[in-house]
Formats: structure tokens, sequence, C-alpha cells
């Protein structure tokens, strides 16, 4: 009898240590899928501060390379360029510095003296002066650029203007994109491809992951943002709060991308700054909203459902 109460007690000690290790072990794999549940819903952001693009001028191939500097004014978009380009035969930097300034990119090379005429305009030029002052400062080479250049034709170069004592002539860059200082946002996909958020919507990035359904018909993700008004900050609401609200991306099933929307909940720019939420639950957020930008006020709601990833304007 004795040996009989010995066994049940040692089976009810092994399988408590057996269900314990299993409750252990179940909760570690919950945390492991919650952590990457999480990590697979994340927008990654990082800025690049510096470029470098091959390319050729009449047919001879260089390499450029450039980096932003100080901001010259009020605008984070206007800023002091810096850096060099060489022939790929010869290898011989070649010093440049410039600006943008709006669309335009413009780069000199000043010969020998690039140091000291350099230093000397950076402490002279405003946003108003600058083109002048280095136009007159007696470059040997200019090299000109319209950032804002658009094209309905994909293409893979970039044109410019290269200039010279003796010619002007086209410069080509084996990119369509020459923004220095792009910021990305990037976002994988369920199916892993990833997209870059700043491509895809229009205006400035600040998006947060913030609901993915996939149904029948279709895929759909929204985002809460928020963003700067404007990159100016001496311009119209450059000194004001964020921009708010959220923006949705609707996918085919093979998750590509149909169209995009953008509802704002906050914004100078737009005069909507009397907002409210009345309604708030795990899955759903009801706010009123109230547009001053013209002579009547206008009002009405947006609801923001996470479960079913919609976003409704009434």
């Amino acid at each position: 009898m004795n040996r009989w109460f010995l066994w049940l007690d040692n089976t009810f000690h092994y399988k408590s240590i057996l269900y314990s290790t299993m409750k252990h072990n179940f909760s570690f794999v919950l945390f492991l899928l919650s952590v990457f549940m999480f990590s697979q819903n994340k927008v990654i952001t990082k800025s690049e501060n510096s470029v470098q693009f091959k390319g050729n001028i009449q047919g001879s191939p260089l390499t450029i390379f450039l980096k932003n500097q100080d901001i010259i004014d009020c605008d984070d978009y206007d800023r002091f360029v810096e850096g060099w380009y060489y022939y790929d035969k010869y290898k011989t930097k070649i010093p440049l510095n410039g600006y943008t300034k709006g669309c335009d990119m413009k780069l000199f090379n000043f010969g020998k003296n690039q140091k000291s005429v350099v230093s000397k305009l950076q402490n002279l030029v405003s946003n108003s002066t600058i083109d002048s002052l280095y136009r007159n400062s007696n470059p040997e080479e200019i090299l000109s650029f319209d950032r804002c250049f658009y094209s309905e034709n994909k293409t893979k170069t970039f044109k410019g203007e290269f200039k010279n004592a003796d010619k002007t002539t086209e410069i080509l860059l084996d990119t369509d994109d020459i923004f220095i200082g792009r910021k990305l946002e990037n976002f994988e996909l369920p199916n892993q491809k990833e997209i870059n958020l700043r491509k895809v919507f229009a205006g400035y990035g600040g998006n947060q992951f913030y609901s993915l359904t996939e149904d029948k018909s279709e895929n759909r993700l929204i985002f809460y943002f928020e963003s700067i008004s404007n990159h100016n900050a001496c311009g119209q609401c450059g000194a004001s709060d964020d921009e708010k609200g959220y923006r949705i991306i609707y996918f085919d099933k093979n998750w590509n991308i149909k169209k995009t929307d953008e509802f704002l909940t906050e914004s100078c720019l737009s005069f909507i700054y009397d907002t409210k939420i009345i309604k708030k639950s795990k899955t759903e957020v009801k706010y009123q909203i109230t547009d001053d930008s013209g002579a009547d006020k206008k009002q009405y709601f947006l609801v923001v459902n996470k479960a079913n990833s919609t976003i409704v304007k009434l």
C-alpha cells in the first residue's frame, strides 16, 4: 500500500512539473510571437545625409559625392552642399561646394581658392543673395540641376548642365532622384515586400502603424501620422503645431497598391483646429471635426475602425 501511495505521489509530482514546464514554454512562445508580430508591423525610419552618384559628361564616366551642410535660412530644404567629383579614369577628386534652393541645386568648383572663397561666401550669403554671390566669385566650373524636374516617361538618368570656360554641355547622373537628405519610412508588407511610405504618401512623414486587415475583396493598411506643417519655418504655419491624422492604403489581394487617402484631424494648413473625440473604444475612434477654411464653419465626423481598417467620413 505504501508503494502505491509513493508511486501515486511521484506521478502527480512529475505531472505537475510537466504542466508547469509546458505552461512556461507556451507563455514563452506567445511572447516570441507577440514580439515577432510587433516587429513586423513597425515603420523603420532613417535619413541619408549624403549620396553618391555615377554618371557621365559627354560619355566620360564620372563619380560624384555630395552631402548636406548647414541650413541657409529657415527652409529645411535649402542647404549648403559640399562634396567632390572625379572622372573614373583618373580618380582625382575635384572639390565642389554650392547650395540647394527650392528646385535648384548648383555646385561650384573655384579651383585653388576653393576653401577661402567658400568660407567667405557662407558668411555673407542669405537666401536672396546666394545666386549672385556664388556666380560672381569666378567659379571655374558650375554644375546645375533642376531638382523638381518631372517626366511622365520613366527614366533612370537625371540631366543637368556642366559649364566651364570652354563649354556648356550636358551631365547625366544614373538616378531618378537627386535629393540628398532623403528621409525613408520603410514598412514590410505581409508578403515581405518593402514599401517606402515617404514615396507612397504625398507630404511629410511621421507615419506610425495603426492597423491592417485582409478580407475577401482587398487588403487595407492604416497609419496614424504627425508631421510638421511646413519645412520652411519662416513660411505659413512654419511655427505651428503638427499636422495630424490618418493615412490609408488600399491593396488588391496580391498587395499591389490600388489607391491611398488621407484624413486630417488637426491641421494649420487646412484650418482644422477644433477637433474633439466623442467616442473611443479598443476598436473604434470617432472624431468631431470643424473646418474653418471657409466663411462658414463646416462640421463633420470621422470614424476610424481599427478592427476592420476602415476610415469613414460622415
